[in-house]
């Protein structure tokens, strides 16, 4: 049964200064083509930079958005919760349909097709096949979203102080995806303060079990429990667990969640580029014993383990000891 949810599209003015951008374009949306890529009235793509909408992995092949190699068939490439692999598991199908897929598609169809947005430009502009990635804002805003299983938030709950629900009344499609539980946040290289305000929002939309938070199937994952992860690889997942050891090496360092690094979860850091420490801490050293949150693509390296080259990828759950 379709439920009409009207809510206000508009995020604070806070959160919107908070990612910076260069003003570009202005297009009509034509076509959504997937979860995070439209097409504009001059037929080139555009991507919502940052964020990662439900999709089943089979989807995720030829997006950009994931490690080379991924294919329906990669082994346990089931995205999230230990589902059934796109495909067939055991001999029997898999699901027809991804845990909120079809929703999150719908509702941002509804906010996109045939309306105006503005392309915001900060970090990488282009994609490795040609596309545009940028912060994308609605320059309307629509009254709202009609809508089956979603719990959005209340109206008013991500809403500016004043100008709520006017026709003028800019939304950032990103921010707005994030804060009602219909996308992840996904860091990318130059999108760090655009990243930092998305978590905060994710947060407050975890807490409150909006869209596929309130869905098991997208929960963050422990740590202590290797093998269930080493059924999640090569899906992005959200990791929680105490560091038991920082091993640090010339280019690397290990972040070691159990006693057995070459089977146990780890968390390896690329640190050659440049600092990569979280929001917090002095040094990568300061994580032993600390509770974390880990973002990111999981691989079998032994055992399972998240690459990071970005700070924003690693959230501290715990005080400062």
């Amino acid at each position: 049964m379709l439920t009409a949810l009207t809510i206000s599209l508009g995020l604070s003015l806070r959160a919107r200064a908070a990612c910076p951008v260069v003003p570009g374009a202005r297009h009509a949306v034509t076509a959504l083509v997937d979860g995070e890529r439209l097409r504009l009235d001059d037929g080139r793509e555009v991507v919502l930079a940052g964020v990662l909408l439900p999709r089943a992995p089979a989807e995720l092949s030829g997006t950009g958005a994931h490690p080379a190699g991924l294919t329906a068939g990669s082994g346990a490439a089931a995205e999230l919760g230990g589902l059934p692999e796109t495909g067939t598991t055991r001999g029997k199908p898999a699901p027809a349909t991804w845990p909120l897929a079809d929703a999150a598609t719908a509702a941002l169809t509804q906010l996109t097709d045939g309306r105006t947005i503005d392309l915001g430009m900060i970090g990488r502009q282009r994609d490795r096949y040609g596309r545009i990635l940028a912060q994308v804002t609605l320059t309307a805003e629509p009254s709202h979203v009609t809508e089956s299983g979603l719990r959005l938030a209340a109206r008013g709950a991500a809403t500016t102080s004043t100008g709520a629900g006017q026709p003028d009344n800019p939304v950032w499609l990103q921010a707005w995806l994030v804060r009602n539980g219909l996308a992840r946040v996904l860091p990318a290289p130059g999108l760090k303060p655009c990243t930092e305000a998305l978590l905060a929002l994710e947060r407050q939309a975890r807490a409150a079990r909006l869209g596929l938070w309130g869905n098991v199937a997208y929960a963050p994952k422990r740590s202590d429990q290797p093998k269930e992860l080493l059924r999640l690889q090569h899906s992005f997942v959200l990791v929680e667990g105490t560091v038991l050891e920082v091993a640090e090496r010339r280019r690397t360092t290990y972040l070691n969640f159990g006693s057995t690094w070459y089977e146990d979860f780890t968390v390896e850091v690329d640190t050659g580029a440049g600092a990569v420490v979280p929001a917090g801490i002095a040094a990568l050293s300061a994580l032993n014993g600390r509770r974390v949150r880990v973002r990111g693509w999981l691989v079998y390296r032994g055992g399972p383990m998240i690459p990071v080259n970005l700070a924003e990828q690693i959230e501290l759950l715990d005080a400062t000891p």
